[in-house]
């Protein structure tokens, strides 16, 4: 998949592709270890581990589905149901970033302590929930635009 029109050897494409193809697989390996490592580890439960669960999980399945899909451009309505999610999920991890920042400025500056239910939930709406709107908004607005030409 080729964005620029800047040529490209095949021996260059070939590589890329093995690069990102290894590159993935290991960032999936380890993000796999550390959220069966959140997981287990029970005096872990805090919001911001919450918050780093929840963020490696939307990568996860970034990733993987960007691994899965990405070549899957043959049929226009599987090319768009990845595009689609491809969109949501990498936007869910930078909702969750946020998510980080939030809490780390709320420990740091905040005299009063939250319910951890309270934080939970509200991190939850801008973590999965404020993607689904921005990406559902974009799909009404641009559907004719949204998934790649052949």
């Amino acid at each position: 998949m080729q964005i620029s029109d800047i040529p490209i050897s095949t021996y260059d494409e070939k590589a890329l592709h093995y690069l990102t193809v290894v590159g993935l697989c290991l960032s999936i390996v380890c993000l796999v270890i550390t959220i069966v490592v959140l997981l287990c580890l029970k005096h872990l439960r805090t919001e911001r581990v919450f918050v780093l669960k929840n963020q490696c999980a939307a990568l996860l399945m970034a990733q993987l589905l960007f691994l899965a899909g990405v070549e899957r451009v043959e049929n226009p309505d599987v090319c768009l149901t990845v595009t689609v999610f491809l969109h949501y999920f990498f936007l869910a991890t930078f909702c969750w970033m946020l998510c980080q920042g939030l809490s780390v400025f709320l420990t740091v500056t905040s005299q009063r302590s939250y319910a951890l239910s309270l934080l939970i939930i509200l991190h939850c709406l801008v973590g999965w929930a404020t993607p689904a709107i921005i990406v559902s908004i974009t799909v009404g607005v641009k559907w004719s635009e949204y998934a790649a030409e052949k």
